[in-house]
C-alpha cells in the first residue's frame, strides 16, 4: 500500500509532537519498556538501546478509540481492551526471558458488523533516536510465498540482530471469511517489518465472530554475527525459541503399510503410469504423460524405494516392478557420450520444446547424478547383470568430465556434447544450480563404496570444498541441499574437518529457511495437513511430494551417520529436523488423491490427467485458493509411501510391526526384544504405535523412565524424543 511509508512517518511525529498518553511502563532485564495510545493507535515502545528504539503497534483502528481497560498488569505481562464504533479489540502482550529481549503480542477483533475492510499498516517499526528512522540494516530472511511468517534482519546501529515470527496459523479464521491468502504477508521494508494484514478482500468478516489479527513473538540477540556460520547458528536458536510457543496440530498415525499397498497396486496396475517403447514398458513422469519420453530419474527413483520396500517386506509384486525397471535402465545408456542420459534415446525426438530442457540434448544438471545415485543404492544390494554397472562406472566418468568442466558450479542447463551452457542461473547473480555439488560429492562417495577408486574420494572432497562458498544461500533445490548434508558429514566421517561437520549444520538450516511452521486451514487446505511443509524451490508456491519424501529419507541417513561417528549436532536443529519428519510423514499419505475430496481436485492439470481415485500421488499442495494437483499426477513420487513404510516400521514379528514418526537407528534386535534410539529433542515428542494383525502384548520402557503396555486395543503412546525405547514381547 502505497502509504505505508507515510503512516510510519506521521505516527513517529505523533510521537515526537508528545500526542500519545503513557497506559503502562516496565523495565525488563534492564530494558524501558512503554504502553503509549493516542486516539487511533496502541504502540509499544521499547528502548533496545541509548539511540535505537523499537515501536511495535498491536492494532491500529479504521476510526477512533471510544475506551481502553486494563484487565491485567504485571511485570511481564499487560492485557487490555478497548472499544470502538466499528468493533471491540483484545490485546495481550507478553515479556519472555529468551534471548537479550522477547516479547509476545496477540490482537483478537470481533467486528459490531460485517466488514469488508481493514486498515492495512507496518505492524513494527525501528526508530533510531526520536527523529530519525533505521534507514538501512541487512536482511537475512523474510517470508517468501507460503512460507514462515518471519523476518531475521540486522539494523545499522544496533549490535546483534532481530527475529520476528508470525503465527499464521491463528490467522485462518481471517484468511477463510475473508478470502485472503496469507502468502507474502510478513515482509520488511526499513524502517518497517511485519506483518501486514490485507485490507481490502472478497469475503467478509462476521458481525461478532472473534478474529486473530495478529499472534507475534519478536526476538532480540546482541550476539554479532559475524559470518554464514553464526548467522545460521543464530537463527537456528530463534527459530527454536518461536517453535516451542506454538500449539502445533495433532498427529495421526497413518496405516502406511496398508496405503504402500494400494499404491504399489496402482502403480502395477494403472495403464496412465506407464509407457512402451519397443518392446519394454517405461514409467511415465506423471500419469497420462505421453507427450514426455520415459525419464531415468523417473525409472531410479521409484526403482531405489521400491526396491527397499519389496525387500522388507517381502512382497513379490514390488521385486517383480523392479526386476521391470532394472531391465530397462539400461536404454538410457547414450552411446555418444558413454553415459545414462535424461531421456531415453529412442524417443528423445519427440521432446516438444515447449521448455528449454526438453530437448533431446540439454541437461538439467541435476538430473544427470540423480538416477545414478539411486542405481548405485540398488547396486550395492542387488546381484544384477554387470552391463548396468558397467554403464553407471562410466557414467560416472562422464560426470567427472562435466564437473572439470564447469569447476564443481553447474549451471542449470548445459548441452551434454559440448558442455555449452544453455541457462547459467535462475535470476541474475544466483550462481546456478549450487546445491548439486552435493549431490555430485555424495555420488562419487557412493560410486568409491561400490568400486573403491581412490579417484571418486578425491572428486567427493574437491567438490566439497566449493560447498562453503554459498552459505545461507546454498538451496536450489530442497533434495538436493539434504544430499549436500548428508555428502558433508560422510566428508567430515572420513576427513575430521570440522569445516564439513558445521557448513552440513548450514545445509539442514537451509532447509529450514524453506519450511512454513503454519498450518493452512482456508479453502482447499482444510482437506489435508500442510503444518512444518517443505518447498521443493526457494520460489516455489506449493510443496511437492518427491522433495518431501527425498528430505525425510535423507535426514535418517544424516542421522544415523552422526550418531555412528559420535558426533553431537546442536539440539535446535536435531529437535526441529525430527519434527519436520514426524510432520511431514503425517502429510504424506494426502497427496493421495483417494484421501482427498474430488471437488478440490485441479480439473486440468498442467501434464497428463487426474485420477482422482487412484493412490498415485499428485504433485503439489499449495495455497487454501488453489486447486490441489494443478502440476499433474506424479509417478516419480509414487516411491513416498514405500519409503515411509521401510523407515518407520520395525518388525516385531509376523505381521506386527512398531510405528515411530521420528528418525531412530536401531540398537539390538532379537527375537522378543527391539532397543532403538529414537533421536530428537526432549522438549518434543514422537508417536509409537503397535500394527498388524497379531495379538501380541508388548511392555515399552523409555529411558525417561516410562513403562507401558501395548496391545491391539491399546496400541498408540507418545514419547519425548532423544531418548533410548526398549520393546519387550510379552
Amino acid at each position: 500500500m502505497d502509504v505505508l511509508g507515510n503512516s510510519t512517518q506521521l505516527t513517529q511525529q505523533t510521537i515526537v509532537n508528545g500526542n500519545f498518553h503513557e497506559v503502562c511502563s516496565w523495565n525488563w532485564k534492564g530494558i524501558d519498556a512503554s504502553l503509549i495510545q493516542d486516539r487511533r493507535e496502541i504502540l509499544l515502545q521499547v528502548h533496545l538501546s541509548s539511540n535505537v528504539c523499537l515501536l511495535t503497534r498491536p492494532i491500529t483502528l479504521i476510526d477512533q478509540i471510544e475506551s481502553l481497560n486494563i484487565l491485567h498488569h504485571s511485570d511481564s505481562a499487560v492485557h487490555i481492551s478497548l472499544a470502538s464504533v466499528i468493533g471491540n479489540y483484545a490485546i495481550e502482550i507478553n515479556f519472555d526471558t529468551n534471548f537479550d529481549f522477547a516479547i509476545a503480542w496477540k490482537t483478537t477483533f470481533t467486528p459490531k458488523r460485517n466488514m469488508r475492510n481493514l486498515t492495512r499498516m507496518a505492524e513494527n517499526f525501528v526508530r533510531i533516536s526520536p527523529q530519525k528512522d533505521a534507514s538501512s540494516g541487512e536482511i537475512y530472511l523474510a517470508q517468501t510465498q507460503l512460507r514462515s511468517g518471519l523476518c531475521y534482519f540486522q539494523v545499522k546501529s544496533l549490535p546483534g540482530s532481530l527475529f520476528y515470527f508470525q503465527n499464521l496459523t491463528s490467522l485462518n479464521e481471517f484468511a477463510e471469511d475473508s478470502r485472503s491468502t496469507l502468502a507474502d504477508t510478513v515482509r520488511i521494508d526499513f524502517p518497517d517489518f511485519g506483518f501486514y494484514l490485507p485490507a481490502e478482500f472478497e469475503g467478509m468478516l462476521q458481525a461478532g465472530k472473534p478474529y486473530v489479527l495478529s499472534d507475534a513473538q519478536l526476538y532480540y540477540s546482541s550476539i554479532s554475527l559475524k559470518d554464514d556460520l553464526t548467522i545460521s547458528e543464530q537463527y537456528d536458536r530463534y527459530l527454536y525459541a518461536a517453535y516451542q510457543q506454538l500449539d502445533k496440530p495433532p498427529i495421526r498415525l497413518a496405516p502406511i503399510h496398508r496405503y504402500a499397498k494400494r499404491v504399489l497396486d496402482d502403480l502395477a496396475n494403472t495403464v496412465g503410469c506407464w509407457q512402451q517403447i519397443a518392446d519394454h514398458p517405461y514409467l511415465n513422469a506423471y500419469i497420462n504423460d505421453y507427450k514426455t519420453p520415459a525419464e531415468s530419474m523417473v525409472q531410479a527413483a521409484v526403482l531405489s524405494a521400491l526396491f527397499q520396500y519389496g525387500n522388507k517386506f517381502n512382497k513379490t509384486k514390488a521385486k517383480q516392478l523392479c526386476q521391470v525397471l532394472l531391465e530397462g535402465i539400461g536404454a538410457f545408456y547414450d552411446e555418444k557420450i558413454k553415459s545414462i542420459g535424461r531421456w531415453i534415446p529412442d524417443k528423445a525426438h519427440h521432446l516438444d520444446h515447449s521448455e528449454e530442457q526438453k530437448k533431446a540434448r540439454i541437461m538439467d544438471s541435476w538430473y544427470l547424478h540423480h538416477p545414478l545415485l539411486h542405481l548405485i543404492s540398488v547396486l550395492k544390494d542387488y546381484p544384477f547383470s554387470g552391463g548396468l554397472k558397467q554403464q553407471v562406472e562410466d557414467s560416472l566418468d562422464y560426470c567427472i568430465k562435466v564437473a572439470h568442466h564447469f569447476d564443481y558450479r553447474w549451471p542449470i542447463f548445459y548441452d551434454i556434447d559440448t558442455l555449452a551452457v544453455v541457462k547459467r542461473e535462475a535470476q541474475p547473480g544466483d550462481a546456478g544450480q549450487k546445491d548439486v555439488g552435493g549431490l555430485y560429492a555424495l555420488l562419487m562417495l557412493q560410486a568409491y563404496q561400490l568400486f573403491g577408486k581412490i579417484n571418486f574420494l578425491k572428486e567427493a572432497k574437491r567438490a566439497g570444498k566449493t560447498l562453503f562458498d554459498y552459505g545461507l544461500e546454498l538451496l536450489y533445490q530442497s533434495n538436493n541441499t539434504a544430499y549436500t548434508a548428508e555428502a558433508l558429514v560422510s566428508l567430515w566421517s572420513v576427513s575430521k574437518e570440522e569445516k564439513y561437520l558445521s557448513y552440513s549444520y548450514l545445509c539442514l538450516s537451509n532447509l529450514l529457511r524453506n519450511t512454513s511452521l503454519w498450518n493452512r486451514q482456508y479453502g482447499n487446505a482444510k482437506e489435508y495437513p500442510s503444518f512444518f511443509s517443505l518447498y521443493p524451490l526457494k520460489d516455489a508456491p506449493y510443496a511437492a511430494v518427491f522433495e518431501e519424501q527425498e528430505c525425510i529419507a535423507s535426514i535418517y541417513r544424516y542421522l544415523r551417520l552422526l550418531q555412528q561417528e559420535g558426533a553431537t549436532m546442536p539440539a535446535e536443529l536435531e529437535g526441529m529436523a525430527c519434527e519436520y519428519v514426524k510432520y511431514a510423514s503425517a502429510r504424506v499419505p494426502y497427496y493421495s488423491p483417494a484421501l482427498l475430496p474430488a471437488d478440490i481436485l485441479a480439473e486440468e492439470p498442467k501434464t497428463g490427467y487426474l485420477l482422482a481415485d487412484s493412490w498415485i500421488p499428485l504433485e503439489d499442495l499449495g495455497d487454501g485458493w488453489d486447486p490441489v494437483g494443478q502440476v499433474g499426477q506424479e509417478v516419480y513420487g509414487a516411491g513416498a509411501l514405500f519409503q515411509l513404510a521401510h523407515l518407520q516400521l520395525i518388525p516385531l514379528a509376523e505381521d506386527q510391526f512398531c510405528h515411530l514418526d521420528y528418525p531412530y537407528v536401531l540398537v539390538s534386535d532379537g527375537d522378543k526384544r527391539t532397543v532403538v534410539h529414537v533421536f530428537g529433542d526432549k522438549q518434543f515428542s514422537f508417536n509409537l504405535q503397535l500394527v498388524g494383525r497379531r495379538r501380541h502384548q508388548y511392555s515399552i520402557t523409555s529411558e525417561n523412565g516410562e513403562k507401558i503396555v501395548l496391545d491391539r486395543y491399546n496400541k498408540t503412546y507418545e514419547f519425548a524424543g532423544g531418548q533410548r525405547i526398549t520393546i519387550n514381547r510379552i
